[in-house]
C-alpha cells in the first residue's frame, strides 16, 4: 500500500481566515498567505526531488507545518531542503521586479522580503536555524550543534522581541511582530 501524504488544517487556521474574510473582503489579506505558500512549496518540490517522503502538512494560521518520515537523510539534502523557501521567496521577488507595480504587485513583493528576512534568522525553528544546526552538525557534535543553534535561538528571539517592543510603543498598535516573537518562543520552549 502506498504512504500517503496527510494533510491537516488546524483550528486555529481556520478562525483566522474566517476572521479575516468577515472585516475585508478583497484578496489583499491572502496575497502574503500566497507568498508563504510558494514558499512551502519550495522545500516539498525540493522533498520531492531529494526523494524525502512527507508524513504530513499542516497548514497552520502563519504558514506550514511539513513533517517528514523519520528516515535519516543527508546533511546537504536537509540544508538544501531548508534553503528551499528562501530560494523560492527570491526568485518570486526577482519576478515582482518585472511586474507593473500595482498594490497587489507591492504587497506581494513586501510579503517575500518579509519571508526572506524571517526565514533566514537563525532561530531553530525557522529555515536559517535548521540551515545553521546542519552546518555544525557536519562540523561538530550534534549535541553541541543543538546548544549553539538554541543559545543563537534565544539571543536572536531577544533581539528580535526588543524591536517587537520598542515598534508597538513607537505605533501604539502593532503588536503583530510581538506576537510572531511569542509564536517563535514557545516554538523553542515546548
Amino acid at each position: 500500500m502506498a504512504d500517503k501524504t496527510r494533510i491537516k488544517i488546524a483550528l486555529p487556521t481556520l478562525v483566522f481566515f474566517c476572521a479575516i474574510l468577515f472585516f475585508d473582503v478583497s484578496i489583499l489579506p491572502f496575497i502574503p498567505f500566497f507568498a508563504a505558500i510558494l514558499h512551502e512549496a519550495g522545500h516539498i518540490a525540493v522533498m520531492k526531488i531529494c526523494k524525502v517522503k512527507i508524513k504530513e502538512i499542516k497548514i497552520l494560521p502563519f504558514g506550514i507545518d511539513i513533517k517528514k518520515e523519520n528516515k535519516i537523510t543527508s546533511y546537504k539534502t536537509d540544508i538544501a531542503v531548508s534553503s528551499a523557501g528562501i530560494a523560492v521567496n527570491i526568485l518570486l521577488l526577482l519576478l515582482c521586479t518585472l511586474l507593473p507595480k500595482t498594490p497587489e504587485t507591492i504587497l506581494f513583493a513586501s510579503s517575500n522580503v518579509l519571508l526572506i528576512f524571517i526565514n533566514i534568522l537563525p532561530i531553530n525553528s525557522l529555515d536559517g536555524g535548521q540551515m545553521l544546526e546542519k552546518l555544525l552538525e557536519y562540523k561538530y557534535d550534534p549535541q553541541i550543534a543543538n546548544k549553539v543553534t538554541a543559545t543563537t535561538s534565544l539571543v536572536c528571539i531577544t533581539l528580535l522581541g526588543s524591536v517587537a517592543i520598542w515598534v508597538l510603543f513607537k505605533t501604539s498598535y502593532n503588536f503583530s511582530l510581538l506576537l510572531m516573537c511569542i509564536y517563535l518562543f514557545c516554538g523553542i520552549i515546548f
